[in-house]
């Protein structure tokens, strides 16, 4: 293939920002996608950012839960997620936002994915040759939004700023 459809182009140029691809683009300009910043590298500080962002999609900005992925690097993680206290009373899990490993959810996508990858050891693992293809293949699930949670670092490593 020599042309993104799947996105909008502003999608499309971070997810080739990763590994400095230069393909095509038949689409539509659509929203900056964006990354939120979480000054400590650790699950509990992108969990907090993940809640605040699920809450001013769903609670403020109208979406429905259905229109929501929560993409993270590895199995292990998701129910860390789901588990994850979203107000006083549930969990993120009961708000039917659909949590996935970023390779289970390969083939498919949604309008809105939110990839959180707190650092740069969660995005690590045995079995994973290239790091950055988790990040590739998470972000180019979206349609229309795109919100990646992470470190500094992270940001560096996928060329978020190019």
């Amino acid at each position: 293939l020599n042309y993104i459809l799947r996105c909008t182009e502003n999608i499309s140029n971070k997810v080739q920002n990763i590994f400095k691809s230069n393909f095509g683009f038949k689409g539509i300009t659509g929203e900056d996608p964006e990354f939120l910043v979480v000054d400590e590298s650790s699950w509990d500080n992108s969990l907090e950012e993940l809640v605040k962002l699920i809450k001013k999609l769903i609670e403020t900005e109208h979406f429905s839960a259905k229109q929501l992925a929560v993409l993270v690097p590895h199995s292990r993680d998701i129910d860390i997620v789901k588990s994850y206290k979203y107000d006083e009373e549930s969990s993120i899990e009961s708000q039917k936002v659909n949590v996935s490993s970023v390779y289970k959810y390969k083939g498919l996508e949604n309008d809105i994915v939110i990839v959180v990858i707190p650092s740069w050891d969660a995005l690590n693992a045995e079995y994973t040759l290239q790091p950055l293809s988790l990040a590739y293949v998470g972000f180019s699930r979206a349609k229309t939004k795109l919100y990646v949670i992470g470190d500094k670092k992270i940001q560096r490593e996928i060329n978020w700023n190019k």
